[in-house]
Formats: structure tokens, sequence, C-alpha cells
């Protein structure tokens, strides 16, 4: 009896393991359409997106191109990763072929996004975008990358310079990030300042 109960948790375990990593959500085509169901938040360069109808349905995987939002519920609030073009390198100079699956952290004029990229035999990396309503690429901000045991390096390295120059038309607030008043910790604040600023013009 024992040992049928241990089968039963361990297959209970396995199962909801199995599907631990689905979020309810939206998908939104580049077409128009839409469907509900589950899926696994992307990867900044991810392919394709791991969809189910259902928790329990088979895994289904629609290519990253035909797509051109995903909206994830969690914990009754709407969670959006959008394809977004960007800057291939951190000089934004050189525009990346494809878009990028990136989280939406703030909205208005300037946009606020965050991307992520797993890696195996690489560090992992975690970058922030802004994106004027009026510009076609994502500007890189800064980057932070995790390897070896749990070594963080970043954020602050690009920051300073970068986001200066992109917020630049409000010059008061570029001086503020110049002068170390706000700093990569600040980052929301500091696009919502800019948003109520250009808001106000």
């Amino acid at each position: 009896m024992k040992k049928q109960l241990l089968v039963i948790v361990l297959i209970l375990i396995v199962c909801h393991s199995f599907g631990a990593d689905y979020m309810p959500c939206r998908l939104i085509f580049k077409n128009g359409t839409t469907q509900n169901g589950y899926a696994k938040t992307p990867d900044m360069l991810d392919k394709a997106v791991k969809f189910r109808d259902n928790i329990k349905s088979t895994t289904i995987e629609f290519p990253s191109d035909n797509l051109s939002e995903i909206i994830f519920t969690q914990d009754n609030q709407e969670i959006s990763y959008q394809r977004v073009l960007t800057y291939a390198n951190y000089g934004n100079k050189i525009v990346n072929d494809k878009d990028s699956w990136l989280k939406v952290l703030k909205t208005g004029y300037m946009r606020l996004y965050y991307g992520f990229q797993s890696g195996f035999n690489s560090p992992s990396y975690k970058l922030w975008y802004c994106k004027k309503t009026d510009d076609s690429i994502a500007y890189y901000i800064s980057m932070k990358y995790s390897g070896g045991f749990v070594i963080t390096v970043g954020t602050e390295n690009n920051f300073k310079e970068n986001a200066s120059f992109y917020f630049g038309d409000y010059k008061e607030l570029a001086d503020k990030i110049l002068n170390s008043e706000y700093k990569f910790e600040d980052l929301e604040q500091i696009v919502d300042l800019y948003n109520t600023w250009y808001e106000s013009k």
C-alpha cells in the first residue's frame, strides 16, 4: 500500500513539473488572429514558442516570426511579451536581422523592455532596452550577465552613456543621469519621468 501511494505521489509530482513552466496566455499572430492556451515565457532569441491548448495537451510550436505578442496572465495581472527589433550590439550601430522577444516593463511614448537569453555553455544575459514611439528600433540601455559560480557583472557599465544619450532631448534628466543622480536601479522611474515630461510639452 505504501509503495502504491509513493508511486501515485511521484506521478503527480512529475505531471505537475511537466506543466509547471506553462502559464495561461493569449497568442496574438501577425495576421490578426488570436489563440488562448498555455505557453512558456520566451527567451529573447527563441525561434519558436512552445504552446499547449490546455495544460495537459501535447506541446506544439509556433514560429516566433508568425507572432507579434504573447499576453500571459499571472496573479490576475497581464504580462506582455512583444516582438521588437533591436540593435545587434551594445554600440547601438548594427541592427538585428529579426525581431526579439522582449517583456514590456513600461508603456507610453517611451517604452521600457527587458530581454533574457539563457546560456548552457555561456553566461545568461539580461538586457534592457528603451524605444520611443517614433523609433523603429529599440535602443540598448544596459545589461548584466551571470556565469561561473553565480558571478553577476553589469548594469552600470553602459547605462550612464546610453541612457543619457537616448533621453537627451530631456536635458535636465540626461544631466542628472550623467551626474549619477539617477542610476540603473532607477530606470523605471527615469522612464516615468521622461513620459511625464514628454506628455506635458
